[in-house]
């Protein structure tokens, strides 16, 4: 897997080609395995730096079962 993630980085060397998905990364077939690899190729080839996550996330309640759900507003 690695020597396709390194051919993808650059297939064609010289060239502003950069080949990004899920199938060129270790994280193959996650949704994160194609950012990551999109975000390698910004900042490979154009210097564009990696974006870091956001700190303020607010953290949304989320029931830990079925029975926990509030189904009065669910329309």
């Amino acid at each position: 897997m690695k020597q396709v993630t390194d051919w993808a980085k650059r297939p064609f060397p010289g060239e502003q080609i950069y080949v990004v998905g899920s199938a060129y990364h270790p994280y193959r077939g996650y949704a994160e395995g194609a950012i990551i690899s999109a975000n390698n190729a910004l900042n490979n080839g154009w210097k564009i730096p990696i974006p870091s996550p956001p700190r303020n996330i607010q953290r949304i309640h989320t029931p830990k079962s079925f029975a926990e759900m509030d189904w009065r507003n669910i329309r």
